[in-house]
């Protein structure tokens, strides 16, 4: 929050430029927040010094900012002006003549510049601003990382060339794969242990080829990152076969 206290009256004040004296009055400006909250903000890149020139750019591209410090000073100040007067006619008077700072900070980094007004001086029909600012450095920002699903990890990475391995997938799709409608008639169930025995040995192939799915997924991730490219159609076909033979193995025992 900006305060403005009452005027300074200068009766011979030496302007700098004409090198003539005019009566002035000054307006003191105090802040209630630090700088960083109540400030014009803006960034400057490596190797620009900070002039009046650089604040004035500043201020044109924050024109919010800007003209809410002026509305505020015609708002406090009302009481010591002759008539009322708007912002836009206090634009067209505004001069940035100062802008006073002890620079620290390496010229060759990007910069953080943080300005508030301390004087307003009105004199010779201008009003005049001198700007306080301060300096940090500019604060590097690391890109976020999403956070992994497991979806993420069950994902399959693009093949090598452009192929599309979606279809791929499809082809694994268990749960594509049709379902025998629930028996509600609980009776034949009993009545026929040969369609019970059968109906169990469905549910636990079906159980099987979900896990051998997931297995497979997960293998197939973790061959692409490490070598970068596919398990060749011969490789896959053998382990299809061994996987027939076990389960062939695994029926005669049932």
């Amino acid at each position: 929050m900006f305060h403005f206290t009452k005027p300074r009256y200068l009766s011979k004040w030496l302007d700098p430029v004409t090198q003539q004296t005019c009566p002035a009055y000054q307006f003191d400006v105090k802040v209630s927040d630090s700088a960083e909250e109540a400030g014009l903000s803006f960034l400057v890149e490596a190797g620009t010094e900070l002039t009046v020139k650089v604040v004035e750019e500043a201020v044109r591209e924050d024109r919010d900012w800007w003209h809410t410090l002026l509305q505020h000073f015609l708002t406090t100040t009302a009481s010591y002006f002759s008539r009322s007067y708007t912002v836009q006619h206090l634009e067209r008077v505004v001069q940035h003549v100062e802008v006073s700072h002890a620079s620290t900070e390496d010229t060759s980094l990007p910069r953080r510049i943080y300005c508030i007004p301390r004087l307003f001086q009105l004199s010779g029909g201008k009003l005049r601003v001198h700007w306080q600012a301060t300096e940090c450095p500019a604060g590097i920002d690391l890109p976020e990382e999403e956070e992994e699903t497991a979806s993420d990890v069950l994902a399959i990475p693009p093949v090598c060339g452009g192929q599309d391995r979606s279809a791929e997938i499809e082809e694994w799709d268990v749960e594509a794969l049709p379902e025998e409608k629930e028996d509600t008639d609980n009776a034949s169930l009993v009545t026929n242990p040969d369609m019970l025995l059968e109906r169990q040995r469905v549910k636990e192939a079906r159980l099987k080829a979900k896990l051998a799915v997931y297995r497979a997924q997960y293998q197939m991730n973790r061959f692409y990152d490490k070598y970068g490219n596919e398990v060749s159609d011969s490789d896959s076909e053998e382990e299809e076969e061994d996987e027939e033979e076990d389960e062939e193995e695994e029926d005669s025992f049932l």
